[in-house]
């Protein structure tokens, strides 16, 4: 597997979109599209993955963190709605992750997006709100609600520390579970 690292010099000012946007060009098949400050059973990955949707991003019930970014879905799972502070958030099924596996056909259509933003100089934004803008336009994208996922952001020290003594012991259940067999 060849790995390649793009920087973005200008993350302050750009956010996540930016980042994602200079591997426009090296990309040439299907993507997952993980946060970098996510700690998570890698069950999610598996039942992403397998999913026959192409387009679909974790959700999770909400936490109570405070810096959820909501999710609203309809009836068949289709995203409706998504972002941290919206005007439907008592109808939200759950918080993104940060985790999501997206087309090849559908990261041109984000490249896209992204550009017509950035061509109004709209460059502060995250790649799961261009995700969703590029959902609307056609292409939906669907949440996989997992309700019993273990993870968590990172973010700051009292997340590093839920994460080391509630996130990470179930992840290590879970795989030790696995291991012997219960599922």
């Amino acid at each position: 597997m060849k790995i390649q690292y793009f920087e973005n010099d200008e993350y302050e000012k750009t956010e996540s979109m930016y980042s994602l946007s200079k591997t426009e060009g090296f990309i040439n098949d299907d993507i997952l599209l993980l946060d970098s400050d996510i700690l998570y059973d890698g069950r999610a990955l598996i039942e992403l993955i397998n999913h026959p949707f192409d387009n679909m991003t974790i959700v999770n019930p909400i936490s109570g963190s405070g810096d959820e970014v909501f999710i609203c879905m309809d009836k068949q799972n289709y995203l409706t709605n998504l972002g941290k502070n919206i005007s439907n958030k008592e109808e939200a099924i759950g918080e993104f992750v940060g985790i999501s596996k997206l087309s090849l056909q559908f990261l041109k259509q984000l490249y896209a997006t992204a550009k017509e933003d950035y061509s109004r100089n709209e460059l502060r934004y995250h790649c799961e709100t261009c995700m969703f803008k590029t959902s609307k336009k056609n292409n939906p994208v669907k949440g996989l609600l997992i309700g019993d996922l273990a993870w968590t952001e990172i973010d700051n020290e009292d997340d590093l520390k839920r994460a080391i003594i509630e996130v990470h012991p179930k992840i290590k259940r879970t795989d030790s579970d696995k291991l012997i067999g219960k599922h």
